[in-house]
């Protein structure tokens, strides 16, 4: 299955995965600050609705962004900041593996 299949609405379902959320936040937070950003709201976690968790950064040029989550399809995308409501304009999707060093970028 290709990696934009995976995003589409209903592919998969919430899941939360407390273990895989905490490591993609430490990682969010180092990596938004190893840019000079900062992270600027708490961690939303799936629900209905909305398969992934979602935390906002600003970058250092102060464009905010939102960072996604989808622990089901191991999938972390940057999304354009808009309405909470609206679905995602996305800028960056990767793909995510983990093994027994961490997480690794897999593809893009």
């Amino acid at each position: 299955m290709e990696i934009t299949q995976l995003l589409q609405a209903g592919v998969t379902k919430p899941h939360p995965d407390q273990a895989a959320s905490a490591t993609w936040l430490a990682l969010v937070h180092a990596s938004t600050r190893a840019v000079g950003g900062v992270v600027t709201t708490s961690v939303e976690e799936p629900t209905t609705g909305r398969n992934h968790y979602r935390v906002g950064v600003r970058l250092r040029d102060g464009r905010p962004l939102s960072i996604l989550f989808n622990a089901a399809a191991l999938l972390v995308a940057g999304a354009e900041r808009q309405d909470v409501n609206a679905a995602p304009t996305l800028t960056t999707v990767v793909r995510l593996k983990l093994d027994h060093l961490g997480w690794l970028i897999f593809s893009r």
